[in-house]
C-alpha cells in the first residue's frame, strides 16, 4: 500500500495554494528460509479494468453519478477478473447433451417461443448490467414460470463501492445472486432511476445456483456457442460497444454495426438470430450479412418496439456472454460462505491445477448437500471432498465424509451436488475442499480479494480459507492477501427422518425426549446438548410425516438511526449491519444464550455515535453485550457531527468557514476548527484587522488530533493575520 505524506503550510499569503508531496514506500519482507509450500501466483488483473480505472476522474465510489458513453444511458463496466484467454474457444466446449453445430437453423427466434419477458427500461441511470442478467434469468424460467425481478434491488445491494448508477459488470451480478441476496420481486423492490437504498428483508424468489460463461467470440462466424446456448436455455446476457451515432445505427432499419476497438459499454439481451439478415440493412455496410437479435433496455418506444439487429460482423457484440438460471428458493435451507463479493481474482501455482478449500462451523443439526465454486476456463474437471471434525487450519483433516468428481464444459459458477448428504452437528468443523484441473489456464484458484475503489467491502479472516499447490500443504489465504478469501459455498438443509408427529411437537427441551416426537426412540440420534426446539411436518398421525430436532435459536434485530451513519461489528464477527445489501435493520440468528458483544463504529470524518436503545437497556457510547435468551432488538442512533466549529465557542456548528469566521466578530485570538473533508468548504476573505487560527483535518469527534486535511475554495486575506494547519487551498 502506498504510504501518502502531505506537507502543510503554516503561512498566509493572497492568493495562496498549497502544494501535495506523494511519497511511495515500499517494505520488502526476506524470510529466513523458503516454506515449504510456495506461495501462489495472483493472476494480472484484466487490463481493461485497469484502463477504465485510470481514465475514469471519479469513478462513483459510493456515490450517485450516472455514467453515459451515447446518447442514452448504458453501464456495462469491466471486472478486474481477465478472462481473455476464454475468446474464441466456444467451439471446444463439449457438452454431454449438446445439439450438433452446424445445424442450426437458418433463424431463430426465443420471442416466438415465450421464452423472453418484456422489454424494460432503465432511464438516465447506469443500469444495463442490472437489466440484462435479469433478462437472461427471466427467460431460462420460462414458459414454466414467469417473473418480473428487481433490477432496483441489485444495482442498490450489489455490495461494491460504485454508486447505484455508475454501472456494473457480471461478475457482481453473479456474487449478489450467488450469495442469496436475490432475486427479489419487482412489486417488492420496484425501479427508481433515483433511488439508491432498498428496502432490507425482502424475500428471495430463487435460488441462483448455476451461471454458464460463454466465451467471447473469436470471429464473425463463432456464433455457435450463442446459438447453442439460445436453443438449450434460453436467453444470453452479451454486452457491447454502443454508439447512437448516425454512422453505427440505423434508426430506420433497427439496425446497429460497430467495427471500432473501443472497449464494452452495454449490456444487453440476446434473443436470437437470423444468418440471412441482409448488410445492406445498416447504417455501414459490413462484410457480409447476419445479425443477433437483441432485446434492450430502453423502453419499447426505442428500436423497433425495444429491440434491433446487431451485425455478426460488429467487433464487440458476444462479449460478456452469460446465461443465469434458477432452481426452488426452497431447495436448500442454509448458506455457508465467507465470499459474499464472490469472484475478484484468480490464483494460481504456475500449474493448470489448484487445490482450494473453506472450513465452516456448522450452524445446526442439518445436512449438507452440495457445493459451489467458480470455474475459469472450458471443460475443467474438479474433485470435491467434505471432510467432518477437522482440526483448526488443517482442511483435510477430520474423517472423509463425501467425495465427487466430474467434468464442467463452461466456466462460471456452479454448484455440485454431493453423492450423499452428510450430517453434521451445531458447532462442528468440517471443511470443502475442492480441487481444479484446467486444460490451459494456470490461474484455477477463484478468490474474493480486496480491490481499492471496487470491493472494499472483502474482509476475511484467519483459519477461513486455504490455498495449495498438492492439496497436502495448505497456506491460510490472510497470510497471502489481507481480507481474501476463497469463492467457495456450502448448502444445507435440515436434518429430517419419517415417522409420526407426536404430542412434543413444537415444543423446547433441554433434555431430548424420547417419547411423542415423530416417532419413539427419535432423540437417540439427536446429538449436541441443546436445548432444541422440536418440528414435524405433516399430519398428527401420518405414518410419513417429516420430524427435525434444531438448536433453540432466537433472533438478534439491529437497526441504525439517527441522522449520521455508521456500522455495527460484533464479536463474534459474523454480524455487520448494514450488510451488503445496505439495508437496515439487519437481523441474525444465534442458538440461546450465545453472547454477542456489539461495537458502534460512526462513519470517520463525518458522524458520532450518540448511543444505543436495546432490550434489555445498553447505555451510554461504549459495547453494546447482548445474551441471546430471547428476541432480541437493538438501535444504534448516529449523528451527523458539524463540519466547522469555533474552539472557543463550544456547542456552535457551522456548514462553512466563512460562516465560522463571520460569527467571530472582533475576537482576535479565535481558533476555527474544520472537520476533514472531500468537498471544498468554499471561499473565505479574510477582511477584519483580528489573527486567528484556522486548522483543518480533524474527525467528527473534533479530538485534538487532526492528522488528516480540509480542503477549501479561494482565500484573500484582506486584513488581520492568519495561521494555517492542516488546510489545502483548491
Amino acid at each position: 500500500m502506498d504510504s501518502i505524506c502531505q506537507i502543510p503550510t503554516n503561512q498566509a499569503r493572497s492568493p495562496m495554494k498549497t502544494s501535495i508531496i506523494r511519497f511511495v514506500t515500499a517494505l520488502v519482507l526476506i524470510p529466513a528460509a523458503l516454506p515449504a509450500e510456495p506461495l501462489p501466483q495472483n493472476a494480472p488483473v484484466n487490463p481493461e479494468f485497469v484502463e477504465f480505472v485510470a481514465q475514469t476522474a471519479v469513478p462513483a465510489v459510493m456515490g450517485t453519478t450516472s455514467i453515459t458513453d451515447s446518447t442514452r444511458r448504458t453501464g456495462q463496466r469491466p471486472s478486474p477478473v481477465d478472462f481473455s484467454h476464454l475468446k474464441g474457444k466456444g467451439s471446444l466446449i463439449t457438452l454431454p447433451y449438446r445439439i450438433e453445430r452446424g445445424v442450426y437453423p437458418v433463424t431463430y427466434d426465443l420471442r416466438s417461443l415465450g421464452k423472453v419477458s418484456p422489454v424494460r427500461n432503465q432511464g438516465d441511470c447506469g443500469a444495463c448490467w442490472a437489466f440484462s442478467p435479469m433478462a437472461s434469468l427471466e427467460s431460462t424460467l420460462l414458459t414454466g414460470e414467469s417473473w418480473d425481478f428487481s433490477e432496483n434491488n441489485l444495482k442498490n445491494t450489489s455490495g461494491f463501492d460504485w454508486g447505484h448508477c455508475a454501472g456494473g459488470n457480471d461478475d457482481m451480478a453473479i456474487a449478489y445472486l450467488g450469495r442469496w441476496g436475490g432475486p427479489v420481486s419487482e412489486a417488492d423492490d420496484p425501479y427508481s432511476v433515483s433511488s439508491n437504498v432498498s428496502p432490507g428483508g425482502l424475500t428471495t424468489r430463487k435460488h441462483v445456483q448455476e451461471v454458464l460463461h460463454i466465451p467471447d467470440r473469436g470471429s464473425a462466424a463463432d456464433n455457435d456457442a450463442i446459438k447453442q446456448a439460445l436453443t438449450l436455455y434460453g436467453v444470453v446476457k452479451t454486452s457491447m460497444y454502443m454508439d447512437e451515432s448516425p454512422s453505427y445505427y440505423s434508426q430506420a432499419n433497427s439496425s446497429y454495426y460497430y467495427s471500432g476497438s473501443n472497449g464494452t459499454n452495454h449490456g444487453v439481451a440476446i434473443v436470437g438470430w437470423d444468418d440471412n439478415y441482409s448488410a445492406a440493412n445498416f447504417a455501414t455496410t459490413p462484410p457480409g450479412n447476419g445479425a443477433f437479435i437483441i432485446k434492450n433496455s430502453w423502453g419499447t418506444s426505442w428500436g423497433a418496439a425495444g429491440y434491433f439487429y446487431v451485425s455478426y460482423y460488429d467487433t464487440k457484440i458476444g462479449s460478456n456472454n452469460y446465461v443465469y438460471t434458477a432452481e426452488a428458493a426452497t431447495k436448500y435451507a442454509r448458506i455457508y460462505q465467507y465470499d459474499p463479493l464472490g469472484q475478484i481474482s484468480a490464483y494460481g501455482y504456475n500449474s493448470t491445477t489448484g487445490w482450494f478449500s473453506n472450513i465452516f462451523t456448522a450452524q445446526n443439526y442439518e445436512n449438507v448437500e452440495a457445493v459451489s465454486f467458480y470455474t475459469m476456463d472450458i471443460n475443467a474437471a474438479y474433485e470435491v471432498y467434505l471432510y467432518k471434525g477437522v482440526t483448526g487450519g488443517a482442511p483435510r483433516s477430520g474423517t472423509l465424509a463425501a467425495q465427487i468428481s466430474g467434468t464442467i464444459p463452461f466456466p462460471g459458477y456452479h454448484t455440485v451436488p454431493l453423492n450423499v448428504p452428510v450430517g453434521v452437528t451445531a458447532g462442528e468443523r468440517f471443511s470443502i475442499v475442492v480441487k481444479v484441473i484446467n486444460p490451459t489456464y494456470n490461474s484455477p484458484i477463484p478468490a474474493e480479494t480486496f480491490e481499492t475503489g471496487y470491493s472494499s467491502q472483502a474482509t476475511a479472516s484467519a483459519g477461513q480459507s486455504f490455498m495449495s499447490s498438492n492439496g497436502t500443504a495448505w497456506s491460510d489465504v490472510t497470510t497471502i492477501t489481507a481480507n481474501g478469501n476463497v469463492c467457495v459455498k456450502a448448502f444445507a438443509s435440515p436434518n429430517s427422518v419419517t415417522g409420526v408427529c407426536g404430542t412434543a411437537n413444537g415444543g423446547t427441551f433441554t433434555v431430548a425426549p424420547d417419547t411423542n416426537l415423530c416417532f419413539s426412540g427419535l432423540a437417540s440420534a439427536v446429538t449436541g446438548s441443546g436445548p432444541w426446539q422440536w418440528s414435524c411436518y405433516g399430519s398428527g398421525s401420518g405414518t410419513d410425516a417429516s420430524c427435525s430436532a434444531e438448536i433453540l435459536s432466537y433472533p438478534l434485530t439491529v437497526a441504525i438511526a439517527g441522522t449520521g451513519s455508521g456500522t455495527i461489528n460484533s464479536i463474534p464477527a459474523d454480524f455487520i449491519c448494514p450488510d451488503l445489501t445496505g439495508g437496515s435493520p439487519c437481523s441474525k440468528t444465534y442458538p440461546v444464550n450465545t453472547v454477542i458483544t456489539l461495537t458502534a463504529m460512526p462513519d470517520s470524518g463525518s458522524s458520532t455515535f450518540t448511543g444505543w436503545s436495546a432490550t434489555p437497556p445498553c447505555t451510554g457510547t461504549g459495547n453494546c453485550e447482548v445474551i441471546m435468551d430471547a428476541a432480541k432488538n437493538v438501535t444504534a442512533t448516529f449523528a451527523l457531527a458539524p463540519l466547522v466549529t469555533v474552539l472557543e465557542r463550544p456547542g456552535i456548528e457551522f456548514s462553512t468557514i466563512s460562516a465560522a469566521y463571520d460569527d467571530i466578530g472582533t475576537a482576535a485570538g479565535s481558533t476555527i476548527r474544520a472537520r476533514v473533508n472531500t468537498a471544498p468548504f468554499g471561499d473565505l476573505l479574510l477582511n477584519r484587522d483580528i489573527a486567528i487560527t484556522l486548522m483543518g483535518g480533524f474527525d467528527a469527534e473534533f479530538s485534538s488530533d487532526n492528522s488528516g486535511y480540509s480542503s477549501m475554495g479561494t482565500l484573500t486575506v484582506a486584513a488581520g493575520s492568519l495561521t494555517l494547519e492542516q488546510i489545502i487551498i483548491k
